[in-house]
């Protein structure tokens, strides 16, 4: 058995300078040569490229881009430097306006019209929070929309005291 799966490996990669063993057929994908290579790249090179010769019928060298005269639009430096700076309070506020006051992700949570009405109690906290995000690339762990709960005293709340 390992003299058919040595010339299988040679036939398929062209060595047998690979940890391989043979899997009988299943019944259900055929028989089945798994490689284990030191040198991967060269193994997916292969199948790639036997692949592609199957496809196409010849094999061509992607050829890389050496043309220098490629001219891509570019940001000026006022606009590099607005990627980078932090969002500023008109920044944020402007992006919860722009949000529909009525939409939400499920009945418990909290619409965009209601952050509206008390934005000048919440706007410190989303200022922290992307403040931090800024810093960290990430929203921190502990400050997600599950980390703050509301419970309402009335029926369809309007305003923070009805909380």
């Amino acid at each position: 058995m390992e003299i058919i799966e040595r010339s299988l490996c040679t036939w398929w990669w062209g060595t047998t300078e690979c940890d391989f063993h043979f899997k009988p057929s299943d019944g259900r994908s055929g028989d089945i040569i798994t490689i284990w290579d030191n040198k991967e790249l060269c193994v997916k090179e292969r199948i790639v490229k036997d692949h592609y010769i199957w496809l196409k019928g010849e094999w061509v060298r992607s050829k890389v881009i050496t043309d220098t005269n490629i001219n891509f639009k570019q940001i000026s430096e006022q606009e590099r430097k607005e990627l980078v700076e932090e969002f500023s309070e008109e920044e944020i506020r402007k992006a919860v306006w722009d949000c529909d006051n009525s939409k939400i992700r499920d009945p418990d949570d909290v619409n965009f019209g209601f952050l509206k009405e008390l934005w000048c109690d919440v706007k410190a906290d989303f200022k922290r929070v992307l403040e931090k995000f800024h810093k960290h690339g990430r929203i921190v762990r502990g400050e997600n929309s599950s980390f703050i709960v509301l419970i309402p005293k009335k029926k369809n709340p309007t305003k923070l005291e009805n909380f």
